[in-house]
């Protein structure tokens, strides 16, 4: 890594996680420093990331640290995203969920089943990203970032739509689109005021309670059709979202 590169890394990582509230300025210049080195020398466990035992221990001893909160780190970072997003009118702000696949031999972790019963259940964690993007598609930050344990395995469609019909929505995993909608809207009100984001979202988003919070704010959405849903046209008449298919029996 030429210096001008390690300089770059150590500007991100201070910029990005500088504004951290772990309770003592030491913590945070720990997390800096540590997000540096990931940036330098980047790899898949803590030992590949920190060459010196001397990093490794204070490494160890940041990431098992009780008075440490992921959710500081994390609001930090996402803020640092929102705050990159100033100078822009509009960007686009992709909203997505993967899974993530843990190793836990103790079984001490709070993980959660990922994964169908047919392939066979791993343990790890559900994750919804929104990541910030410009108009000519350069990356620009991350915005919002959601985790959570799956302990319950997930019901086939039909039974999903039978409880987005009785309002059960708010205890399913798709509140997580609301809610990560709601603390993007937050974090660019205070960072980037006058930024507006353009959510683009999968069919896992159309449902009522998405479409309603994007009514009532005037969000700009782009979503996924999943339900063939009747709108009203100009002419006052009523038609359908979806063309039907000629020969279809539906």
């Amino acid at each position: 890594m030429t210096f001008e590169e390690l300089v770059c890394a150590r500007t991100w990582a201070s910029k990005t996680f500088g504004g951290a509230s772990l309770g003592d300025q030491r913590r945070t210049g720990r997390l800096v420093a540590m997000a540096a080195r990931a940036a330098e020398s980047p790899h898949g466990t803590v030992t590949g990331v920190f060459p010196s035992s001397a990093e490794r221990e204070g490494a160890f001893r940041f990431l098992e640290s009780s008075e440490v909160r992921s959710e500081a780190v994390a609001a930090a970072a996402m803020g640092a995203g929102a705050k990159r997003c100033r100078g822009e009118r509009i960007v686009y702000v992709p909203v997505d969920g993967t899974s993530l696949t843990l190793t836990d031999w103790s079984g001490r972790r709070e993980l959660g089943r990922i994964g169908s019963k047919v392939r066979g259940c791993n343990r790890g964690l559900q994750v919804m990203n929104a990541l910030a993007v410009d108009l000519s598609g350069a990356a620009i930050g991350l915005v919002d970032q959601r985790w959570w344990a799956r302990d319950q395995p997930v019901k086939p469609r039909r039974a999903v739509d039978r409880q987005c019909r009785s309002f059960n929505f708010f205890k399913r995993e798709s509140r997580f689109w609301l809610e990560t909608m709601t603390a993007v809207e937050q974090r660019l009100s205070e960072e980037s005021p006058n930024t507006i984001a353009w959510y683009q979202m999968d069919r896992g988003a159309d449902c009522w309670p998405v479409l309603k919070l994007a009514t009532e704010r005037k969000l700009l959405v782009t979503i996924r059709a999943t339900h063939n849903r009747q709108i009203l046209r100009d002419d006052g008449r009523v038609a359908y979202l979806l063309p039907r298919c000629v020969g279809s029996r539906s």
